[in-house]
């Protein structure tokens, strides 16, 4: 393959790979059924009745140092809910750095998922995604998903 025809089709595949639909897997999650996030990507989304799951933006950590936290729970009041969150740290191209983790429990779910910092002096800000996938017994889901460029 030409020089000039590689170059195209890796831009190509670079610019398809940001214009990803917001119906799509949560990376590295192992989740095999597609998750519809909310249009606006927010941190919160209802559930049944009174439930709703919420994902906080990455933050630097104020418990462990030179980590990138985030925060997530479920919340249905008399209802076992589950919630599974995935940390991605964004790196060169295909490259990135996932840390998952997922909790069940009854009426609150609360979990912590962090990543070490890797960012150093004179460096741009590093991007954190962190996706949400909230479930309740009754089987609704939904996913929430947020992002944030940190310098830590």
């Amino acid at each position: 393959m030409p020089k000039r025809t590689f170059t195209i089709v890796l831009l190509v595949l670079v610019i398809f790979r940001q214009a990803i639909p917001a119906v799509a897997q949560i990376p590295g999650s192992g989740i095999t059924a597609p998750i519809v996030f909310n249009a606006g990507l927010g941190e919160k989304v209802k559930l049944d009745g009174e439930c709703f799951g919420r994902t906080d933006y990455p933050h630097i950590s104020t418990h462990f140092p030179k980590t990138v936290n985030v925060h997530a729970v479920t919340h249905c009041p008399g209802k076992e809910v589950t919630v599974r969150t995935v940390l991605m740290r964004h790196s060169w191209w295909i490259f990135n750095e996932v840390q998952k983790l997922e909790k069940s429990g009854f009426g609150d779910v609360e979990i912590n998922v962090a990543l070490k910092c890797k960012w150093k002096k004179g460096q741009p800000p590093i991007e954190y995604t962190a996706y949400s996938y909230h479930n309740d017994s009754v089987m609704e889901v939904a996913g929430t998903k947020v992002a944030k460029s940190i310098q830590c």
